[in-house]
């Protein structure tokens, strides 16, 4: 690790905030998941804005590590911070950028509203839902990325699109 001071104390805020996620996964997966001192570490909100690992993953971690934080503690998608803002507007707050990235946040999404869907409803402190962040912005999101959040299948916005209206 870094020689850099941490505002965090838990090795796995430490190992978040440092990007550090095969080292995550490694200390992860070396812990028995029946262990109830994960699962307090997982939802223990530390630092000045209150932050989860999971929070701390979610906009930079390879969708595999934030399918692992929440396979070992599944409630931790519906803990909020300081601002009342959950994992699902910390993501939608991250924008599309190139293709790799579109990939990227598609399965983070999918990840996180399979284990917490209610968050979709949820609001932070000024009033904005996940759907609220996504055009919080002058940048539009993909379709994909509003495909997911409304719940529609891939065919669904592909039909519709391709149909030009009707057939």
């Amino acid at each position: 690790m870094s020689s850099t001071p941490s505002q965090f104390s838990s090795v796995l805020h430490i190992l978040s905030e440092r990007a550090e996620w095969d080292q995550l996964a490694q200390y992860l997966h070396t812990l028995d998941p029946t262990d109830d001192s994960i699962k307090k570490e997982l939802i223990t909100c530390e630092g000045p804005n209150e932050w989860t690992p999971l929070m701390l993953s979610c906009a930079r971690a390879p969708p595999d590590t934030i399918q692992l934080l929440l396979e070992r503690c599944p409630e931790s998608v519906m803990i909020a911070d300081r601002s009342g803002a959950y994992p699902l507007h910390f993501v939608c707050s991250w924008k599309d950028g190139n293709e790799h990235e579109k990939i990227e946040l598609t399965k983070v999404l999918e990840h996180l509203l399979e284990y917490g869907p209610k968050a979709l409803n949820m609001q932070n402190q000024w009033g904005q839902t996940p759907m609220h962040c996504l055009f919080d912005t002058d940048d539009m999101p993909s379709v994909e990325t509003v495909r997911i959040l409304l719940g529609l299948q891939p065919s669904a916005v592909d039909e519709s699109i391709g149909s030009g209206g009707g057939t």
